[in-house]
């Protein structure tokens, strides 16, 4: 009769052993769905500026700026407005127009800012994709177009400054 509640006692232990970890596991989960999302604050606090940010610009429509060492842009993307995390290769859902993207780029860096234009449109097109490069004496501005999801459309505004800060990357 011992070893049948030597047994049983073991059960029992073994029982309750499982239930503290899924008491643990449990609170563990809730103390974690419960916890405040990072914010900006937060993260700036714990990590430093960022070298990358996001900005709307327009309702459907964003400007993300890539910083060098000093803080100040290096790459600007002006683009319809898209998931944050994208597969390359994923279909563009929208587009906008050039006479648009001319004015946010020129919202964004004015005409004044871009110096002397040292080489004019130089377009290359594969594909459904083409780009149009220009340079200019403080930075290269390239459009590329979609002409698969809306003939003539932009997909994406680039700027890349000229600037030694922005030589060596990020920050």
């Amino acid at each position: 009769m011992a070893s049948t509640t030597g047994k049983a006692a073991a059960v029992s232990g073994k029982a309750v052993t499982l239930d503290v970890r899924t008491l643990l596991a449990c609170l563990a989960f809730f103390a974690l769905a419960a916890s405040e999302p990072q914010n900006s604050s937060n993260l700036r606090a714990r990590y430093g500026q960022p070298d990358v940010e996001r900005f709307a610009i327009r309702p459907d429509i964003t400007v993300t700026a890539q910083y060098g060492h000093d803080g100040k842009a290096c790459i600007l993307l002006i683009e319809p407005r898209q998931a944050f995390v994208h597969s390359f290769y994923e279909k563009r859902q929208s587009t906008i127009s050039k006479d648009v993207a001319l004015e946010l780029l020129d919202e964004a860096v004015p005409p004044a800012t871009r110096g002397k234009l040292l080489l004019g449109s130089v377009t290359a097109q594969t594909g459904c994709t083409a780009f149009e490069t220009y340079s200019y004496e403080n930075m290269n501005v390239g459009f590329i177009h979609s002409f698969c999801i809306k003939p003539g459309g932009v997909a994406t505004v680039q700027v890349n400054l000229k600037r030694t800060e922005c030589d060596s990357g990020s920050k």
